[in-house]
């Protein structure tokens, strides 16, 4: 029997995408925010309604014993959480596999240390064109596809895997 039959068997959640907010830096025009959730500007204040770190460590806590082994990070845009090394290293801490879902943009030299000093598993990364027209109209921001290229480049250079999707 293979894992996937035996964790549908045990009801076992072994993959898990925990989307930490809903802010964003961006304001893609597909994003499955409603409407009334994506003011203009900055989507970037509903904080409150975000779990903060002792909740998020609780649920970690539960997926472990639950049996999960691949945790995905994800919003929003995950890397807006002030705290997200804090979550990586709690999540590490009790032998998740991490993943990151990102749209690249914000991808600096805090990040990659933290990425590689936790050995996450991969970051996954937003590109939406092979044209920067294209991939900003999209985002509704100018500038992003370059500031996700650029995030791509910092993280492969750091030997970080990445998948572009």
């Amino acid at each position: 029997m293979n894992i996937i039959t035996y964790s549908l068997e045990k009801k076992i959640p072994i993959f898990i995408q925990f989307n930490l907010t809903r802010r964003c830096n961006l304001r893609c025009v597909h994003c499955c925010l409603e409407d009334g959730e994506k003011p203009e500007g900055d989507r970037g204040n509903d904080t409150n309604r975000e779990l903060n770190l002792p909740e998020i460590r609780a649920v970690l806590e539960q997926l472990a014993q639950a049996g999960c082994l691949v945790l995905t990070f994800s919003g929003g845009e995950v890397l807006l959480r002030e705290d997200l090394i804090d979550i990586i290293s709690s999540a590490r801490k009790l032998d998740f596999a991490v993943r990151i879902f990102t749209n690249g943009t914000l991808v600096g030299k805090r990040e990659i240390e933290a990425f590689r000093r936790f050995h996450i598993q991969e970051v996954h990364v937003s590109l939406y064109a092979a044209e920067a027209s294209i991939h900003d109209a999209i985002t509704s921001v100018p500038g992003s596809w370059a500031k996700t290229l650029e995030g791509v480049r910092l993280m492969r250079e750091a030997g970080i895997p990445v998948k572009i999707k």
